[in-house]
């Protein structure tokens, strides 16, 4: 449960299940990505300038105070580089200069998040942390009036995820991705990708003139394979772990006599594979339907013209036309598509432009795994206006997302803001 209040009688209230982050166009408001239901009113209030983090009939300790912190980072989110100075008296009735009564705003004095699980990692505290990230996207400093203000009160909005995985390929530390919400899931690609791993073990090669992939034929190297596993577990506490699989070039096998042939995993051994495993599809959209035929779970990340960054000349409106259940129409099969996940890859990327790189295309990914299937809009085009505020958003937070019109390095339209853009 989450809720705003305000002095006296004031209350406005929001309701959560899991959540993220959503839309909706009411009032000029525009909210990305877009939500289950969500409604609003015709009120403006101001948030106090001692805005309150209340907890009032929760069962979560907060003893980390990562819920504490992630307030926190909301209210320096929403204040950005501005200095609210509008200062509202505390009684509704307030006396001016000339000592004649006057109504004041409405002020907001805080937001009370209830959270009924207590345990530290749930999923309900994480979608607090969503459902912060929703109530800054409806907040707006008023240049005029210099204050912070909340528009189209009250709100109600319910929400949860499409899809439950939604991820974002890019290197993360740990921690930091905990506090938010975030989970790592860590890959350690074998038996392809590892001609390094003969430097220190030669054994592992096939030959000494044929460095990769592995030799699956060596017991050795599933020792070695198992040893890193372990480690990982003590760093890596998602519940998952990546495996890889990919891009494992046979030539080395063929021309090794000891060595008999392997491929793409799930094409040359889907048969085989356990039924806890999940399949990371990349090469195409038909190998999905294979995968959940199969009776396995999987994740999509098309390659080239779909969800993978770094084709910096891939426009954002096909990321968003992506759908992960093209051609599955079987309901338990689609079921056993957990989500996607867009790759930004480094060989096109350092800190200097990783994230124009990756956005505003992520977000179309986003929407496309959160909003529900009938609330997504057929034509990419419809959402110009919405995922253009939202990068407007993004570079107001200070993150350098690229403008929408053409790819990721094209130059703007005009030389202004982004809004006039």
């Amino acid at each position: 449960m989450f809720c705003i209040w305000g002095s006296k009688s004031l209350l406005y209230g929001f309701s959560f299940a899991f959540v993220l982050s959503f839309w909706v166009t009411v009032h000029g408001q525009n909210i990305w990505p877009m939500p289950v239901s969500a409604s609003s009113g015709h009120r403006t209030l101001y948030l106090s300038s001692n805005f309150e983090l209340g907890t009032y009939g929760s069962n979560y300790s907060d003893s980390s105070g990562i819920l504490k912190e992630a307030f926190e980072r909301m209210v320096h989110v929403i204040k950005g580089y501005h200095t609210p100075k509008a200062n509202f008296p505390d009684s509704d009735i307030a006396l001016n200069t000339d000592g004649d009564m006057f109504a004041r705003p409405p002020v907001l004095a805080g937001i009370n998040i209830s959270v009924h699980s207590t345990n530290d990692t749930a999923a309900t505290v994480f979608g607090a942390f969503h459902a912060l990230e929703t109530f800054s996207q409806l907040c707006y400093f008023n240049f005029a009036t210099k204050a912070l203000e909340l528009h189209s009160a009250p709100w109600t909005i319910y929400d949860q995820p499409r899809f439950p995985y939604r991820g974002l390929l890019i290197g993360n530390n740990c921690r930091y991705a905990e506090r938010r919400g975030v989970n790592v899931l860590a890959e350690i690609d074998v038996p392809g990708h590892t001609t390094s791993w003969g430097i220190g073990y030669p054994s592992l090669w096939p030959s000494n003139g044929c460095r990769n992939p592995l030799d699956v034929t060596n017991e050795f190297a599933f020792e070695i394979i198992d040893g890193i596993l372990s480690d990982f577990s003590k760093v890596f506490k998602f519940k998952f772990v990546h495996l890889g699989g990919d891009e494992v070039y046979t030539d080395c096998w063929k021309t090794t006599p000891h060595i008999t042939e392997w491929e793409e995993t799930f094409n040359n051994f889907g048969d085989k594979l356990s039924n806890k495993t999940v399949v990371h599809t990349w090469l195409g959209k038909g190998v999905a339907q294979k995968v959940v035929a199969a009776g396995l779970r999987c994740i999509i990340s098309n390659q080239k013209d779909q969800w993978y960054l770094d084709h910096v000349e891939i426009p954002w409106q096909r990321f968003y036309d992506n759908e992960p259940l093209t051609n599955i129409m079987d309901p338990d099969q689609q079921k056993l598509v957990l989500g996607g996940e867009a790759c930004m890859w480094g060989e096109k990327i350092d800190t200097s432009n990783i994230q124009r790189t990756i956005w505003p295309r992520a977000a179309a990914v986003a929407e496309r795994l959160w909003t529900p299937f009938e609330k997504l809009a057929k034509n990419a085009t419809e959402v110009t206006s919405r995922l253009a505020h939202f990068r407007c958003l993004l570079n107001q937070r200070g993150i350098q997302a690229s403008p929408l019109d053409g790819h990721v390095h094209h130059v703007p339209k005009e030389p202004g803001s982004c809004i006039n853009q």
